[in-house]
């Protein structure tokens, strides 16, 4: 009798709502993490946007049309 109570219709469809539910949860929790990292990542772009522009008016990186490596070492 036990394993008719469990192939019944009522445990295919618990089951079945189950794993959509875990399912559902799993790609929320994965939407919700990855959002949350792009919009940290905007965040801190925005806040440095004003520090770039102004290393950029003091030193200028590029000596020749060449990265200068020194130049940029010197100045951090």
């Amino acid at each position: 009798m036990r394993k008719r109570y469990f192939k019944s219709l009522y445990w295919k469809i618990s089951a079945l709502f189950l794993i959509l539910l875990v399912l559902i949860g799993a790609v929320y929790i994965y939407v919700t993490l990855f959002t949350a990292e792009m919009y940290f990542q905007e965040e801190s772009q925005k806040v440095s946007a004003h520090i770039a522009h102004s290393i950029v008016e003091k030193i200028d990186p590029f000596a020749n049309g060449e990265f200068d490596q020194d130049t940029l070492e010197q100045f951090f």
